[in-house]
């Protein structure tokens, strides 16, 4: 009994370890210049997003709205004098479903790339520069952890707050 329940507690535990983060990339800007920069807004294209055969469909409006929210949240420093707009273009988003997650394992998956223009003249300040991030909206690992992606929305806006918070690294550091 005592071997079937630490069975059973590893394979729960396996899969918390999948990869959350993503491309890992320096700050296009000197310290310097990061103190000196304020954002004042998004750019979020998701027309290069088709339908994905590797897991759940997202609607483009979905994707685009969520996207707008949680870039509101997580790029928001207001520190400096110098403005900058920050735009995103989605390449690719799969959703993992609970059947997928359970029969095959991986994770949800979101790509794209970033850069920002200065606000005042619309030229770039940065090249463009890659983000992909893994995971979603669930926490937890194994049977139970993909049990949990059950509402599409749900694991887009985990997954959505992942990518905005990695291209607030990119700029900020950190």
């Amino acid at each position: 009994m005592r071997i079937l329940i630490a069975v059973a507690a590893l394979a729960m535990l396996a899969a918390c370890t999948q990869p959350r983060g993503a491309i890992s990339t320096t700050s296009p800007f000197s310290p310097q210049e990061r103190l000196a920069l304020r954002f004042v807004g998004a750019d979020v294209d998701v027309s290069g997003v088709k339908s994905s055969a590797a897991g759940r469909d997202v609607p483009q409006d979905m994707l685009a709205r969520i996207l707008e929210e949680e870039a509101a949240r997580s790029l928001h420093w207001t520190v400096g004098s110098r403005a900058g707009v920050v735009v995103v273009e989605m390449e690719r988003v799969d959703l993992l479903s609970a059947g997928q997650a359970i029969m095959v394992g991986g994770a949800s998956f979101m790509k794209g790339r970033t850069r920002m223009l200065d606000a005042a003249t619309g030229q770039p300040l940065t090249d463009w520069l890659p983000i992909e991030v893994y995971g979603g909206g669930y926490e937890l690992g194994g049977l139970l952890g993909a049990a949990m992606i059950q509402e599409r929305e749900l694991e887009l806006r985990g997954l959505s707050r992942n990518f905005m918070e990695q291209v607030r690294r990119t700029y900020l550091g950190g």
